[in-house]
């Protein structure tokens, strides 16, 4: 996996979404990730300078430990969240100003991982240059589906299918 060479994102973002467009499985979304997946998604981790969560994904999937510093947006910060993750980095920011701070502290590019709501934020604030999208066969039961609308502005740059699974790679149009 490379990122284009003719162009440079600041902000990249991965996503995994089941075959009804849920994008969690059991309130996370390690279950709709396929072992395919999650080698992408370790490559993508090996590329970024910092990672950025939003405070529920934090919770509800496992950040115990991660290979870059991890940045969680968070209203609401608890000892048990602290005690998960001694070395994360909690903010009180809007998705958007995290990601900029992050590119002042660590450099680029910065690794979205957060939810399809903390997505959506800065899609729509143009904060996110290329979203790495996994259409899996799983259904998922979340509540936040995925909506096409969602990367209109965007260009589809590449699609790779392998074992059941679509993996896209879209980047916000000049």
């Amino acid at each position: 996996m490379s990122f284009q060479s003719s162009f440079a994102p600041k902000v990249i973002a991965n996503l995994v979404i089941g075959s009804n467009g849920a994008t969690t499985l059991g309130g996370s979304s390690t279950g709709l990730s396929s072992p395919v997946d999650r080698k992408r998604f370790h490559d993508l981790r090996a590329k970024a300078t910092a990672i950025v969560v939003g405070g529920k994904t934090f919770r509800n999937d496992p950040y115990g430990r991660t290979p870059k510093p991890l940045f969680v947006a968070s209203r609401l910060v608890t000892p048990e969240m602290r005690a998960k993750n001694p070395d994360a980095i909690f903010k009180t920011l809007s998705p958007s100003d995290l990601a900029h701070e992050v590119i002042s502290q660590c450099g680029v590019p910065v690794l979205v991982e957060g939810g399809l709501e903390f997505i959506s934020t800065l899609i729509v604030d143009g904060i996110l240059d290329q979203l790495f999208l996994t259409r899996t066969t799983i259904a998922g039961d979340g509540i936040h589906l995925f909506d096409e609308a969602l990367i209109r502005g965007f260009n589809l740059v590449s699609v790779e299918d392998s074992e059941g699974e679509r993996f896209e790679i879209w980047q916000r149009g000049q």
